[in-house]
């Protein structure tokens, strides 16, 4: 989805072993949103991303998943995303990557 100039903001919010993404996945913000959901990973025991709050979403966001789960293995730590909205679920399916998302849903 293009942002046509708007402004995106996303935030990341860690409680209770889950990790809340919100606002934008794409391009504009990924590499700010896997940054401070790293320092959250690093800090907090999460068992749960949570993508229902993801209201934008492009081909960046597949990224973001992707280096969340590698992040994840080499720290040998068990989680799930979970409320993948329909649009990125189609992005991740135009990638080839729906099987491995799929391990960790």
């Amino acid at each position: 989805m293009a942002n046509n100039g708007v402004r995106q903001e996303s935030s990341v919010v860690a409680n209770d072993g889950i990790l809340t993404i919100s606002g934008a996945l794409t391009f504009a913000t990924a590499t700010a949103v896997f940054l401070q959901s790293r320092n959250f990973l690093l800090k907090n025991k999460v068992n749960k991303i949570d993508l229902s709050c993801v209201n934008v979403a492009d081909s960046a966001a597949v990224g973001f998943l992707i280096e969340i789960i590698i992040f994840m293995k080499k720290q040998n730590s068990k989680f799930v995303f979970c409320n993948i909205s329909t649009v990125l679920k189609s992005i991740i399916k135009v990638f080839a990557v729906d099987e491995l998302i799929t391990k960790f849903t």
